[in-house]
């Protein structure tokens, strides 16, 4: 699967056989494939490295047919294909600096770095093998008499009388030789106490978001609620400057994060430019329309229906009107496309000019990994999205509540308060009330922007609680339970499998008495016991059930013990099949023998 959605993702067609194809196909596949991983060493690190190894050698194979295969010396795959990437891969991860210390991560390519490479069209332009001119620091052979002294003294004889003296300058092609492909840093996180920030800068941004539309509504509020009308819409326009601003800080960010690297990715600084030069460009034209809206629009004079706002207002504002379309109309969809990630799953699949745009606005839909990652079903995304609503909505509720609303009042008190002469002889105006709300304000925004993990602990304990009551999780505290359960079990499978008219026997049965060696002697075992079927076929404890089980159809449903009790019937099915289930898990060897006991 994982080959296929490469080769999707290359715009290659895959090279393995089809469900309709014939088995000889299939199997050729399967051990293509199991020689390239047995012999591929610390390639294994690079999944997509692997399959490009694979789609390079099935295409040979299918280009040369199986009846005439093209025949290898002993060791020319280790020597011709794995050896000259982990001798590249070694090089590069004993780069030194100049004074000799080991470099750091940032200034080096890891394993990540190198399998990225062969998420490129580009890597089908390389060779998979290297050619017999490489230099020797590449491959660690030249020519035909380095080739041989790789192999030991039987190798080359059985090269030579295979193949002659031309036995190991097989492989010579036009194409560059994979161990030729240029090392870049492809990946680099700045150790900053910005990279956090960063990577959860999406959460930040909501939050802040919120936070403008909760202040918003708080300071609205009458003593008959809030009241929707002109002057709340024209406040709550200035969320989008909001969301502007802190779009363009999230790529500042990144260029911050990223600037190791970008001076060799000219792609990605472009890419990275771009955006931020249009997010700024957004941003400020939303603010300047926004104030020249509430200019000509203020806000004492705004208390009337939201329609008469809109038409005397905002429509007169045709510059604000197109600047705040540009910017919302692609947040829009970018919200869509999470909310239902099938969206986004159909747009990467996009090609020509708008997968180019799709890339320039988000340049994680160029990465390879993390596509078509939404799980099948309506079912479990709803759930899903229901715990992350739920949680927004008792955060959100709690902090305008309890939070948000309160500094309202004493936010009005201050600010109409005269504190100019606050630092005697010097005219300060409203400098002191802003520091004063500044120091009134701040804890309790810190406090919004970090009590979000509080409630999400809190929540998922509840929210966990409640799921594992609705799937009866925990209810087998102890093994007296346990028992309880095996019986209820037994019931269930009589009921299910034999018959609802078999019943669950109730009786006091005698303590165990372990078997004595006759018991237990293979010529006292009965026919079809574990191990040995009638017809000496070799039998696991499911054939060996079939077997019991009929036996037990056939045999009475009780009989006389020499203790004189009766003997469980009904549990005698059951604790059949579960040992026999319990023996089959030791055979496939998924549990070890001290669980099995």
């Amino acid at each position: 699967a994982n080959y296929r959605k490469w080769a999707a993702h290359m715009k290659v067609p895959p090279q393995c056989a089809g469900d309709s194809d014939i088995a000889q196909n299939k199997a050729t596949d399967l051990a293509l494939w199991m020689l390239i991983w047995g012999e591929a060493a610390n390639l294994r690190h690079m999944p997509e490295c692997l399959c490009f190894l694979f789609h390079s050698m099935r295409m040979e194979l299918w280009e040369k047919p199986l009846h005439a295969p093209r025949r290898r010396p002993q060791g020319w795959f280790l020597s011709r294909v794995v050896a000259p990437l982990y001798r590249k891969l070694r090089a590069e991860f004993k780069r030194t600096a100049p004074n000799g210390k080991p470099l750091g991560h940032t200034r080096k390519a890891n394993y990540d770095d190198f399998n990225e490479f062969f998420w490129r069209p580009e890597a089908l332009g390389y060779s998979y093998h290297a050619s017999e001119d490489a230099a020797p620091g590449d491959i660690g052979v030249r020519g035909a008499a380095a080739g041989a002294a790789m192999l030991s003294s039987s190798g080359v004889a059985a090269v030579s009388e295979v193949f002659g003296a031309s036995g190991l300058e097989l492989g010579v092609t036009s194409q560059p030789d994979i161990s030729s492909f240029p090392v870049l840093k492809r990946y680099m996180e700045r150790r900053s106490w910005l990279t956090p920030i960063r990577a959860f800068w999406r959460i930040h941004s909501f939050l802040i978001v919120a936070l403008h539309i909760c202040i918003v509504l708080a300071f609205a509020k009458n003593k008959q609620g809030v009241v929707l009308d002109g002057a709340l819409l024209q406040l709550l326009l200035g969320a989008l400057i909001t969301s502007a601003i802190c779009n363009a800080i999230f790529e500042l960010l990144g260029g911050y994060t990223q600037f190791g690297m970008l001076h060799n990715h000219l792609g990605q600084f472009g890419s990275l430019s771009l955006r931020f030069v249009v997010k700024v460009a957004l941003a400020a034209a939303l603010i300047i329309e926004y104030g020249k809206l509430l200019d000509d629009a203020p806000l004492a004079l705004q208390h009337v229906p939201p329609s008469v706002w809109t038409r005397t207002v905002l429509l007169r504002h045709s510059r604000f009107c197109a600047a705040a379309a540009a910017y919302a109309i692609p947040s829009a969809l970018s919200l869509l496309a999470n909310i239902v990630p099938c969206l986004s799953t159909w747009a990467r699949s996009w090609t020509g000019p708008a997968k180019w745009v799709l890339d320039v606005l988000e340049p994680l839909n160029r990465l390879y990994v993390g596509k078509d990652i939404h799980v099948a079903g309506v079912a479990p995304k709803l759930a899903y999205s229901f715990f992350w609503l739920s949680l927004i909505m008792f955060k959100l509720g709690f902090s305008y509540f309890f939070q948000i609303q309160p500094l309202v009042e004493p936010t009005t008190d201050t600010w109409s308060l005269d504190l100019s002469d606050w630092w005697p002889s010097v005219r300060l105006g409203k400098i002191p009330n802003m520091l004063v709300i500044f120091v009134n304000w701040a804890p309790v925004v810190l406090m919004y922007m970090l009590d979000l993990q509080i409630w999400f602990m809190l929540w998922q304990a509840f929210y966990g609680t409640m799921l594992g009551w609705t799937l009866h999780i925990g209810e087998v505290p102890d093994f007296d339970t346990l028992r309880e359960r095996f019986l209820d079990a037994s019931e269930a499978f009589n009921a299910k499998l034999l018959s609802k008219d078999t019943p669950l026997i109730v009786v006091s049965e005698p303590p165990y008495a372990p078997p004595n060696a006759a018991a237990t002697s293979p010529s006292s075992a009965p026919t079809g016991s574990f191990g040995v079927s009638k017809s000496g076929k070799k039998a696991g404890p499911l054939d060996d059930l079939k077997v019991s089980l009929l036996e037990a159809a056939s045999s009475p449903s009780s009989a006389e013990i020499p203790g004189g009790a009766l003997r469980n019937e009904s549990l005698r099915y059951f604790s059949e099949t579960w040992n026999a289930i319990v023996g089959d898990l030791r055979v496939a060897d998924l549990i070890s023998n001290r669980e099995l006991a």
